[in-house]
């Protein structure tokens, strides 16, 4: 996943990585993605 998330620019920090509609904890990021899986890359936004 971190291999992914690099070749998409996005940083480490300030982001949360969904696979298959669950929270994938970031120490599991080392994983290699596997065929299937539905991605979402999440950002932190301010507002009011």
């Amino acid at each position: 996943m971190r291999g992914l998330l690099a070749q998409l620019g996005m940083p480490e920090r300030g982001i949360a990585v969904a696979v298959n509609g669950g929270t994938l904890a970031r120490d599991h990021w080392d994983e290699p993605v596997q065929r299937g899986w539905v991605i979402d890359v999440l950002t932190a936004v301010q507002g009011g």
